[in-house]
């Protein structure tokens, strides 16, 4: 809107405005009926696509790349040919992600066969997914949570929103859609990948101190409860290590803050 804005063409009396989830949009202006999206969409709608736009569409996938057509009144008046950039940082995310454990890194993307094909060998993915549809995404989460895998779905847009809310874990972007950021358990507050790793990091450090906490609790129990009734240790002594131990727990809890003290780090991560 704010290109055709630029270009000084007059987009405010749009009649209807119908957006496809997975497919496209189809919009009435000036008594036309405009559909723009993707091949499966255009054969959804039944417009037939003419042989030179199928040779140049064969031509584009070959290359990687992906296609939307512009259709006025059911004929194809246009093709918009894109090429994905991949985020500098994300080659060294999945390196660091593996070197973390994380076990099986999949694309899963509406997009043609050809171009997810390319971008899964350009990053070393275990499986891609092509031309899925934002309610089969979400069957595929489910397909690895089935064999007992959990499964965390980072995602930005609207198509991703219901297998975001399949999977065990969700993450989003700040910049991303509303819908997809109001769905998600966790959002990155700077718009980059990198931090997913710091994400990882800091919920290993947050179970070590649980742990930590725990065994301070469970172990002055057993102190009091063994000593009870095979030593008859008396209420003072009893109150005594429970003293010590709460106050090992306690202290044990504010590790992470004097951490952040000696070394401070930006606020990176919004956990809602």
């Amino acid at each position: 809107m704010q290109h055709a804005t630029q270009a000084g063409l007059n987009v405010e009396n749009l009649d209807d405005i119908e957006y496809r989830l997975g497919y496209g949009i189809v919009v009435q202006f000036d008594n036309r009926t405009i559909h723009v999206g993707s091949a499966r969409f255009m054969a959804v709608e039944g417009i037939t696509l003419p042989d030179a736009v199928i040779q140049l569409q064969t031509e584009i996938h070959t290359q990687g790349h992906s296609l939307v057509m512009v259709a006025i009144d059911r004929a194809v008046a246009g093709l918009i040919e894109l090429q994905a950039t991949l985020r500098p940082e994300v080659q060294t995310v999945f390196n660091k992600l593996r070197q973390q454990g994380i076990k099986h890194i999949s694309i899963v993307s509406g997009d043609h066969v050809a171009p997810t094909q390319k971008l899964a060998e350009c990053l070393g993915a275990d499986s891609f997914f092509a031309e899925v549809l934002p309610e089969d995404k979400a069957g595929i989460v489910q397909q690895f949570q089935t064999k007992g895998h959990t499964v965390c779905f980072i995602g930005d847009g609207v198509n991703d929103t219901i297998a975001m809310q399949q999977a065990d874990l969700s993450i989003s972007l700040r910049g991303a859609t509303t819908l997809a950021t109001d769905v998600a358990d966790i959002i990155l507050t700077v718009p980059s990948l990198t931090r997913l790793c710091d994400l990882l990091e800091l919920s290993r450090q947050l179970e070590a101190n649980l742990k930590r906490g725990l065994g301070f609790c469970y172990t002055g129990m057993g102190i009091v409860v063994l000593g009870t009734f095979f030593s008859h240790i008396d209420i003072l002594v009893a109150m005594g290590v429970h003293f010590v131990l709460s106050s090992g727990a306690i202290g044990n809890s504010m590790l992470p803050l004097l951490s952040i003290k000696n070394k401070p780090v930006p606020a990176v991560l919004e956990k809602k």
